[in-house]
């Protein structure tokens, strides 16, 4: 299936220089991780393409699926606020289901740190370590002793 994806610059930077709502985050960051992985798809599809990168010492290839990953956690992370901020039913359940998958992206991402530049594998270990992590756990906590909500099974394949 092909998916045309459109990134709205000027939405982006307003984004960037006012405080912008978990939602609009999230589909900037969902967005950006499905461009990144369309890039992926291009370099293991074209053979062409895929020589021409591999002259490099840097692999590419590894670089975009550590960017899709690390992209689509940061989108579930901003969803699974969202999904708190809605207050509906079933809400805490879907924060504590969302934090699980991006925690799972940032584990994917981690295999792949040692193949990409430093930089990248700080942005996955601050996300992980100051975001993620102590917000699952804290939401599982909240969910198990007061709310007692559904949590759906989480695959990231």
């Amino acid at each position: 299936m092909n998916v045309l994806i459109v990134v709205d610059f000027e939405t982006a930077e307003k984004a960037l220089r006012k405080k912008a709502s978990a939602g609009l985050l999230s589909r900037l960051a969902m967005g950006t991780a499905l461009l990144f992985e369309k890039a992926h798809q291009m370099i293991t599809v074209n053979d062409e393409l895929r020589t021409w990168l591999s002259k490099s010492v840097y692999s590419y290839e590894d670089h975009m699926s550590f960017q899709t990953k690390l992209f689509k956690a940061t989108a579930e992370y901003w969803q699974s606020q969202v999904a708190v901020q809605s207050k509906v039913l079933g809400c805490y359940g879907e924060e504590v289901a969302r934090l699980s998958i991006a925690s799972k992206y940032l584990a994917a991402a981690a295999r792949l740190s040692k193949k990409v530049v430093f930089s990248l594998e700080d942005a996955r270990k601050t996300l992980a370590d100051k975001f993620v992590l102590p917000m699952l756990q804290q939401a599982s906590k909240d969910n198990q002793i007061i709310y007692f909500e559904v949590t759906l099974q989480t695959n990231i394949y």
